[in-house]
């Protein structure tokens, strides 16, 4: 389907469905999908009714209306062997925090299926094994669960978010960045945080616990020559050296890290308003097919996960995957 068409071109109305080609979904909330290969929702089906949205996928769109589609109604993911190193090392940290307050949960097999190269291997078990050299704080008193799910009602639609850790009456969310500054701005993490408290009226605050990603290299100078595992004690002893430079908000006292953002420091009002144009903007953009580009963000802050369909026209299947067509949960 091209930009400015309002007409999905492999629709074929019948039997009283959208289309021919239309699969319903488990949830009759959720608008449905196409059983044609090269398409995931139903296009005709989201003029009317859009599917379950993330906060992720809603500011996807609010930066770029491709984005969204390639995600939302195609469906497209990039394979995990073939995400950049930013969003590996943040999933592999991720999973490892979750096992520090899950037990239960296996963390080494999300870890293994990113398929990190040495390089990204030492990084990631360098932060490990400083974050237990440290003895920072494991909080479990008080957990009601590890990614969390909460359903904040926006408009005829909900906006979900995974909650890294959600407690009686907060939450906390883990980043590892090259740029923690980033998220030690209110503006930065007022979407994200906002869909949470809209989500649960108990929730008095939040803290980001921000983690710097190692920035040492290798194979350069007088470590031309560095082993993997020389590499890591490099970066193990670097964190040990001065761990307040790569854990955001360390207390030495408490061994704790992170910064807190109250409930009230967010204009929850005037997130929701924004919530609630922005889908009508994704309704208006389904109605009309107008699905556009936005060249500027290609780049920003990090090179777009699609940016090799636009530059060749072509989605590889060595690259990218589809979502199954399962329903009922938000994209």
């Amino acid at each position: 389907m091209g930009n400015n068409e309002d007409t999905c071109q492999m629709r074929n109305p019948g039997d009283g469905l959208p289309c021919r080609s239309y699969i319903r979904p488990k949830d009759p909330a959720e608008p449905g999908f196409c059983s044609q290969p090269e398409i995931f929702r139903c296009p005709e089906a989201m003029k009317k009714k859009l599917p379950f949205i993330s906060y992720s996928r809603l500011t996807d769109f609010i930066a770029c209306r491709r984005k969204y589609y390639h995600g939302v109604v195609e469906g497209l993911q990039v394979k995990a062997e073939h995400l950049p190193e930013p969003i590996k090392l943040g999933r592999a940290w991720d999973a490892f925090i979750h096992h520090l307050h899950d037990e239960n949960f296996d963390h080494l097999a999300g870890i293994q299926s990113l398929q990190l190269s040495p390089e990204q291997t030492a990084k990631i078990s360098a932060l490990m094994r400083a974050y237990k050299e440290l003895e920072v704080s494991v909080k479990k008193e008080g957990l009601v669960g590890c990614q969390y799910k909460i359903h904040a009602p926006i408009g005829t639609t909900n906006i979900i978010g995974f909650v890294d850790r959600a407690y009686e009456n907060s939450i906390v969310e883990t980043k590892l960045s090259s740029r923690p500054d980033f998220y030690q701005q209110k503006e930065n993490v007022a979407y994200q945080l906002g869909t949470y408290f809209l989500g649960n009226e108990a929730w008095e605050y939040g803290i980001v616990e921000i983690v710097r990603a190692p920035a040492l290299r290798t194979g350069q100078g007088r470590y031309q020559d560095e082993e993997p595992e020389e590499f890591e004690e490099r970066i193990f002893a670097d964190i040990l050296s001065r761990p307040g430079f790569y854990f955001a908000g360390w207390d030495r006292k408490t061994k704790t890290l992170g910064v807190k953002f109250w409930r009230s420091e967010f204009d929850l009002d005037e997130i929701f308003r924004t919530f609630r144009d922005v889908l009508q903007e994704i309704q208006r953009a389904a109605q009309e097919g107008s699905w556009w580009r936005n060249n500027l963000a290609c780049h920003v802050p990090t090179p777009c996960p699609y940016l090799p369909i636009k530059r060749t026209g072509v989605i590889s299947e060595e690259i990218y995957e589809r979502r199954q067509k399962k329903g009922g949960e938000g994209v």
